[in-house]
Parts: structure tokens; sequence; C-alpha cells
């Protein structure tokens, strides 16, 4: 096989898919805002998406494990890393993809609804007629963590010195941006009420799986391409006359 030559490509996340972003003038409205920027392995994960030159979503992976950290990244007092190491050309070469000629988008999520990285999801109950908010259960958690967690999100939401990327996050790099949270009982459980920033997208209908987590770090994105090392063939040396090869000293006969 020819060697490559690989070329990275920093991309914005956009370039690469469509990503529900909150519009600018909005995010003027917010004001100054805190983000978690630590990642922690035992709680947050990773999830790497591949994506054709196309825009088409070839494959996905929900618990990357191909990062590292810096030795100095773990900020001064506090758990968790701030600088992550990625290296998308071999996470081309692991996935499938040597020769690259593909789109990578990384995410940085947190199950907000879990101490651990483990991945609790909640299903569509109802859809509001305009698209806007949604009833949420799950069979997956008690109903007293369901109320906990949904009061301290809700909180934060509210706090003048705090901004969250809260999303329902769909799989499939689908994150859609939620605005508020609520609880309810109903018909004997504790529902989530999620109200979004925009109208749920027409493909996502009642019963469709999701979870509801936080972006904890902005997503990157990168192109991979490569070209063949033409390696140089080595010229054929001929080799020089001999002068030292002994011949009998014979005349020929002349016909």
């Amino acid at each position: 096989m020819a060697k490559l030559r690989y070329k990275v490509t920093n991309l914005f996340p956009e370039q690469v898919a469509e990503i529900e972003r909150f519009n600018p003038a909005d995010v003027a409205l917010f004001g100054d805002f805190k983000v978690n920027n630590f990642f922690k392995p035992s709680k947050h994960v990773i999830e790497l998406h591949v994506y054709g030159q196309d825009k088409s979503l070839i494959k996905s992976d929900y618990r990357y494990t191909g990062y590292s950290f810096l030795q100095t990244s773990a900020g001064a007092g506090k758990s968790g890393e701030s600088a992550i190491y990625l290296d998308p050309v071999q996470d081309c070469i692991d996935i499938g993809f040597p020769s690259g000629e593909v789109n990578l988008v990384y995410n940085f999520i947190n199950n907000l609804y879990s101490d651990r990285n483990n991945n609790p999801e909640f299903y569509i109950q109802d859809i509001s007629k305009d698209r806007t908010e949604l009833r949420l259960l799950t069979t997956q958690l008690s109903d007293t963590l369901i109320e906990e967690v949904s009061v301290n999100i809700k909180s934060a939401l509210e706090a003048d010195s705090y901004f969250s990327d809260f999303r329902l996050n769909f799989r499939d790099n689908n994150l859609v941006i939620a605005t508020n949270i609520s609880t309810e009982v109903f018909r004997g459980q504790q529902a989530v009420l999620i109200k979004l920033y925009e109208p749920l997208p027409a493909q996502f209908r009642k019963k469709d799986n999701l979870a509801i987590v936080e972006i904890i770090s902005d997503s990157k994105a990168f192109e991979i391409t490569s070209d063949p090392i033409i390696e140089p063939i080595p010229a054929v040396q001929l080799a020089g006359p001999n002068f030292d090869i002994e011949v009998e000293d014979t005349q020929g006969t002349p016909s």
C-alpha cells in the first residue's frame, strides 16, 4: 500500500452538518455567562460523528475513547481536565477510513440526569401543536431523581450568572436547543416538560428517544484528506567497461 501524506483542516461544525445555533441577536441578550469547560472522564462523554464530503452521516461513536490528556491540562484546584488531545488522522484509520476523505465532528456531552458517563434516556409522550413544548417520560429513573435534577437545571438556567448549552440529544448529531424545564405528575409518574428554542424538527415524533444533556465545550470539526507519497524510482546504473578481461591475441581468417 502506498504511503500517504495527510492534511488536517480545522472546520466549523456548521460546515460539516446542519447544527442548531442561537440567533446572534438572542445571544447578545444573555449577557455574561459561565461555561463548564472541564472534562470529567467518569461523568462526561465524547461523541465522534463521521461525515462524507457530501455532508452525509456515515458513522457515529457515542463513547469515543481515542483522546488523551496533556500532563498540564488539569485546572488548578478543580476536578477534570481543561485540555484534551485529539488525533483525527489516527481516528480515521481506526474507524476504517485509512485514506481520509471524511469530516469528523467531536461533541463533548454531559448527561444531566446521570452522575456517571452512562446515558439514561427519555421518550416523547406529547408534542404541543406549535412543536415548541414537549412532555417527556422515562422508565430508567426514579421520580425522586427526576424531580431533584429538573429543579436544579431550572435554577441554573434562571440564574443571572449562568448560561448552559442545554440540549435534547436525539443521536446522529441531532442536538435540539431547549430553553426551560419543569415537571408535573402525569398518569401517576413524574414527567419532564421542556420548552424548545425552535419548533421540534418534523423528523422527530412521539415515542422517539432522547437524552437531556449539556454541551460542556465547543464541538470540534476537522476535514481529513490525503495524497499518495510518490517515491522516486532509483535509476539503473550500467557497469562501465572492464579492461581487465584477458583475451587471446589471435587474428581472424579473412574470407
